[in-house]
């Protein structure tokens, strides 16, 4: 994926904030906001502003987009000012919608490794 190019080679860093972005961006593209702030239910200010919130917790991809806070909170702002590319967003709504995970074919294995258990499309007919 090109947000690799972006963001580094770790690609559980690069899912998280690829899917947080399109999740918190679903109600300004529904028009229900402006903004992701203004979406009373978003992390969007807790992570962007560091509003109280005694029940969020920064994620550990958030934490390494810098050290210091307020470069932090202005890297992850301006990753809002970018536009998810249209093959992304179809890649995550189909893994999303079918269970599947986001990455490429090491990701992949590495997670049925993990669980022992294949994940992912599998060819449709007879296996022999």
């Amino acid at each position: 994926m090109a947000e690799q190019a972006r963001y580094g080679k770790d690609g559980l860093k690069v899912h998280w904030l690829t899917v947080t972005f399109m999740f918190l961006l679903v109600p300004v593209r529904a028009k229900m906001v402006e903004s992701p702030q203004d979406y009373n239910w978003s992390s969007y200010g807790f992570n962007a502003y560091n509003s109280l919130d005694r029940i969020l917790t920064p994620h550990a991809s958030y934490l390494g987009l810098a050290r210091a806070k307020k470069r932090r909170r202005n890297k992850y702002v301006d990753l809002f000012s970018e536009h998810l590319d249209e093959k992304v967003l179809k890649a995550i709504r189909n893994c999303t919608q079918t269970g599947t995970p986001l990455g490429g074919s090491q990701f992949i294995k590495q997670v049925e490794d993990k669980l022992n258990l294949k994940v992912g499309y599998s060819k449709r007919g007879r296996p022999w």
